[in-house]
C-alpha cells in the first residue's frame, strides 16, 4: 500500500480521514476510518472498493486529519467532503454524495445533528442529480447507479406470463397428493433400481456361494460349507471363529454371550478347539 502521512499528529489518535488517488482512472476518494493506519483497511465505497480490487497497485493513499476523539470522526470526514465540487461526484471522486456515507452515521447524533445531516444529505442529493446529463441520469436510474449491469427483461410483464409466475402457473393454488410424495422420495432415495424390493432366499443362497472369500470351516460339530452356514446351524453369531481371531484367547465374556464355548475352555484359542478354515 503506497502510503504519505503527516507523523506529527499520530500519537494517541482514535481515528483518521484520508485521501485514496487513482493513478489510472485519475479520481478521488475521500473517507474515514476508527482504527489505525495499519490494520488493513481500505475504504467502504461501492465503486472505490470495486476499483481497488482490479489495480491496487494503481492506488495511493494520503492522510489527511488524525481523529483523536472518536465521536468527531464523521464530522470531520463531513468537513473534507464538503470541499468537493458538487459537479465532481461520481466522476473525479469515488464518492457520490458530500456527506458521510459510511457504517453507522447518524445514531450516535443529537436530535440537532441528525437533523443537520438529514437537511445537508438531501442539499448535497439534490446537488448532485441536478449536476447530471438528463442522459447519465437516466442510465443511472436503469443500472442503479452505473453498477449492475444485469439483464432485467425477466422481470417485464410479458416474460412473467411466459414464465407462468402466480395465478399463470398451471400448478397455482394446488398441492401434490402424499402417494406422489412418497413416490418422489424414494425415486431420488439410495439405489433406485431395487428400491422397496428384497432378494429371495435362493438369491441370497447363490450370492453367498458365489462369494470369493466363503470358505468351509471345520468345527467339533463337523464341516460347514461356510461360516455363514455353521451360524445359522447353531442359531448363534460366529464373529469369535472368524478367520483373523481364531488364534485368540477365550475370554470369560464370550463364553457367557456365546453358545460355541463353555467355561472350562477360557484361556484356550478357537484353533485349539478344533477351527479351521479348509483353503
Amino acid at each position: 500500500m503506497n502510503e504519505e502521512s503527516s507523523h506529527a499528529t499520530q500519537q494517541n489518535y482514535s481515528g483518521f480521514i484520508y485521501i485514496w488517488f487513482d493513478a489510472e482512472a485519475k479520481k478521488y476518494y475521500i473517507g474515514s476510518h476508527k482504527g489505525t493506519i495499519e490494520d488493513g483497511y481500505r475504504g467502504s465505497g461501492l465503486f472505490f472498493k470495486k476499483a481497488y480490487s482490479k489495480r491496487p497497485e494503481k492506488f495511493k493513499r494520503r492522510i489527511l486529519e488524525y481523529v483523536h476523539e472518536k465521536e468527531n470522526i464523521i464530522e470531520r470526514e463531513n468537513y473534507w467532503l464538503s470541499m468537493i465540487d458538487p459537479k465532481d461526484l461520481g466522476k473525479k471522486y469515488y464518492n457520490l454524495k458530500k456527506v458521510a456515507a459510511g457504517g453507522d452515521i447518524v445514531s450516535t447524533l443529537s436530535p440537532e445533528a441528525r437533523q443537520q445531516h438529514a437537511e445537508k444529505s438531501s442539499i448535497a442529493s439534490k446537488k448532485y442529480w441536478s449536476s447530471i446529463s438528463e442522459e447519465e441520469r437516466e442510465t443511472r436510474r436503469k443500472t442503479c447507479f452505473g453498477g449492475n449491469k444485469f439483464d432485467r427483461s425477466y422481470m417485464t410483464e410479458k416474460n412473467r406470463k411466459n414464465k407462468k409466475f402466480g395465478k399463470d402457473n398451471h400448478f397455482y393454488g394446488k398441492t401434490h397428493s402424499e402417494e406422489f410424495i412418497e413416490k418422489t422420495r424414494k425415486l431420488h432415495t439410495g439405489n433406485t433400481y431395487r428400491l422397496g424390493s428384497t432378494l429371495s432366499t435362493e438369491s441370497k443362497e447363490n450370492i453367498s456361494k458365489n462369494n470369493p472369500n466363503r470358505k468351509p470351516i471345520n468345527t467339533p460339530f463337523g464341516v460347514f460349507a461356510s461360516s455363514d452356514e455353521f451360524a445359522k446351524r447353531i442359531g448363534s453369531c460366529v464373529g469369535n471363529i472368524m478367520r483373523d481371531r481364531l488364534d485368540c484367547k477365550i475370554t470369560k465374556h464370550q463364553v457367557e454371550r456365546s453358545k460355541l464355548f463353555q467355561e472350562h475352555q477360557i484361556g484356550k484359542t478357537p484353533r485349539e478347539l478344533g477351527y479351521s478354515y479348509v483353503n
